[in-house]
């Protein structure tokens, strides 16, 4: 580390006396320099662990054995609009949180304070922007001097976009299966109306074109060939459409461009880069909206427009574009219905 040095303008012997102070002296010196160079690596670990901490996506939190917050990341408030300083000390049951989620969490915390053992979650949690995100989180043990778990350390990391791929690739398998069980237009139709209830939507319409227009002024004439919806309450309604709906499909008929709708505020806005205000679906209980047009060869053969009514999700560009792909297959089979 160094050396220290005693020295005398004139000859001189040290005594055994001096020489012990002197070694006393430079064992106090080496010991504050050594606690002082340690200080710094501590504070300069503790900054750049800061730095990541902070600057991570992922949400990191701690927790003690009665389940208070003993640090939660800046993440936490960008992915649910809590904000962590407000939560420090509190425990689970003393937030607003779903209790649902809630249950889940605190299962895992137990079984970590309990053995010891990592645990994995997976789970969804909406957003601030109303959207719904998927995470998957890792509770692991920080254990005390005599081995036994202090607190729990959890990392949740967003898979949303992991997620919504698998999601995705599984419903077109299974839409894929529904429509190449059948050459008969409307049966596979309402079957896949079906199909997207179950996995994308509240409620699903089908409409094929019953006759196409021979003029640039003629517009195409919509018929209803398949229904779906989660809540049989709102299937009467969505029997009287409303003139805004038949707008929304007529656009997508008429320009063969899919639209994408969300409810802003009592009134439905258009997704696109200069959002378009248009008057509320009120028939409807309508959160989000998707109509995209069935095109084969060239040619419109219908469209499928998806809802969302009070599920705490809307729809976003990815389910757009999820719903264009459908659109396709599912034009793939009417074309071919007709042909043979």
């Amino acid at each position: 580390m160094g050396k220290f040095m005693l020295y005398y303008n004139t000859p001189h012997q040290f005594s055994e006396e001096e020489i012990q102070l002197a070694q006393t002296i430079a064992s106090n010196v080496a010991f504050a320099t050594e606690r002082k160079l340690a200080e710094e690596h501590l504070h300069r670990h503790q900054q750049e662990f800061k730095a990541l901490v902070e600057n991570s996506p992922d949400i990191i939190t701690r927790y003690d054995r009665e389940f208070r917050y003993l640090y939660a990341s800046p993440a936490l408030e960008r992915a649910t609009g809590i904000v962590p300083e407000t939560i420090i000390g509190k425990t689970l049951s003393e937030i607003e949180i779903p209790e649902p989620f809630r249950q889940r969490w605190q299962e895992r915390l137990r079984h970590v304070f309990a053995t010891g053992e990592e645990q994995v979650l997976e789970f969804d949690y909406p957003a601030p922007d109303g959207t719904i995100r998927y995470y998957q989180a890792r509770f692991v043990a920080e254990l005390a001097p005599d081995g036994s778990p202090e607190s729990v350390l959890c990392v949740a990391r967003d898979i949303t976009q992991r997620k919504r791929a698998e999601d995705s690739q599984r419903f077109l398998a299974d839409a894929s299966r529904i429509l190449s069980s059948s050459l008969e237009g409307e049966i596979p139709l309402e079957n896949l109306a079906n199909l997207a209830v179950a996995q994308i939507a509240d409620w699903c319409i089908i409409d094929v074109v019953e006759t196409t227009a021979k003029e640039e002024s003629t517009l195409p004439v919509l018929k209803q060939v398949a229904i779906a919806t989660r809540n049989s309450e709102t299937e009467g309604e969505i029997f009287c459409l409303n003139a805004e709906y038949e707008a929304i499909a007529t656009r997508v008929a008429r320009t063969g461009k899919s639209q994408l709708y969300v409810q802003q505020s009592g009134v439905t806005g258009q997704a696109s880069t200069e959002p378009e205000v248009h008057s509320p679906l009120s028939p409807l209980p309508c959160e989000s909206l998707i109509c995209v047009p069935l095109v084969a060869r060239g040619r419109l053969l219908g469209v499928i427009t998806l809802g969302l009514v009070q599920s705490g999700r809307r729809y976003i560009q990815a389910d757009l574009d999820l719903a264009e792909d459908l659109g396709r297959r599912a034009a793939m089979t009417v074309d071919n219905a007709r042909l043979y």
